[in-house]
């Protein structure tokens, strides 16, 4: 595969990642006012609950092959900023996949602070390419 082919494949993932999220907060908006949608939802919550710790060690696994794709195979080089995540989603890899395997709480909670900086390293590298005078 090219390189084309691959950062489209990782770009509908993310798409399709933000449709499954935008998805949850509309369903949770209308569950507040909808007494059928809310019993709907409590079950669905309820089914999908014991996978969410999988589904998150997945997506950090997917996130990192690509990260690693994009600098090793790709040839892309990653800012100062998109290193920073990596420190924190590297991690996310082995931490929320002892988790899912041995069901420990204490691991979710790690997983959740290191998911936690990594989103506000983000959010701030967001910001920094939209208003680049930030970083100055």
């Amino acid at each position: 595969m090219n390189t084309e082919t691959v950062t489209l494949f990782f770009a509908l993932l993310a798409v399709l990642a933000q449709a499954l999220v935008a998805a949850v907060v509309v369903v949770s908006l209308v569950a507040l006012g909808s007494p059928a949608v809310r019993g709907w939802w409590r079950g669905v919550r309820f089914d999908l609950a014991s996978q969410v710790v999988p589904m998150a060690a997945v997506v950090a696994l997917v996130c990192t092959a690509g990260s690693l794709y994009l600098s090793e195979m790709a040839h892309f080089s990653p800012c100062r900023l998109c290193w920073y995540q990596r420190y924190a989603m590297y991690p996310l890899v082995l931490i929320l996949g002892a988790a899912a395997v041995l069901r420990s709480a204490a691991l979710r909670w790690v997983g959740l602070v290191v998911a936690a900086i990594g989103a506000s390293i983000s959010i701030y590298h967001l910001l920094v390419e939209r208003y680049p005078t930030l970083e100055s």
